[in-house]
């Protein structure tokens, strides 16, 4: 709490701090608001941080966080969904809020496949594909998550 105003408090997972700290500095120019934040660099480790502490506001997460060994994207996207499914049934704040989770798809996402209808259906409505995978955008979501029905839409 700084005066009176709590602080956001993100958690990234995104490939390296450059990335987060490039975010928080333009997020922060942009909003005028201080943000704390955190980073990690694995699946498991976005669980074990969210299940040991509750009060992060969203959490920031690249699809390509973790080299894969093959090109098999059947594999790949059973892998990612799994650990995103778990890491949504985590993801609530001490009050049972949901935390938003943000996902930076990878490069070869486009709309409408059926791992974003997967997603949506574990409550992920934050997805960025193509185009919107921009700093920019990722700061708009920190600021104001998309709701299921923007998500819908989109």
């Amino acid at each position: 709490m700084v005066g009176g105003v709590k602080q956001m408090k993100v958690l990234f997972a995104v490939s390296n701090e450059k990335i987060s700290e490039n975010i928080i500095k333009r997020y922060q120019k942009e909003y005028k608001e201080i943000l704390s934040f955190k980073n990690v660099y694995y699946f498991d480790a976005i669980l074990k941080e969210i299940q040991k502490d509750k009060s992060y506001d969203r959490i920031v997460i690249s699809a390509d966080l973790e080299p894969f060994s093959n090109n098999n994207y059947e594999s790949i996207d059973k892998f990612i969904f799994e650990k995103l499914d778990g890491i949504s049934d985590e993801a609530h704040d001490t009050e049972g809020n949901e935390i938003s989770i943000i996902l930076i798809c990878s490069d070869r996402r486009t709309k409408g496949t059926s791992f974003l209808v997967k997603i949506f259906g574990i409550g992920i409505y934050n997805a960025l594909l193509g185009t919107e995978r921009s700093m920019e955008q990722v700061c708009k979501l920190i600021n104001k998550p998309r709701v299921k029905k923007e998500a819908k839409m989109y």
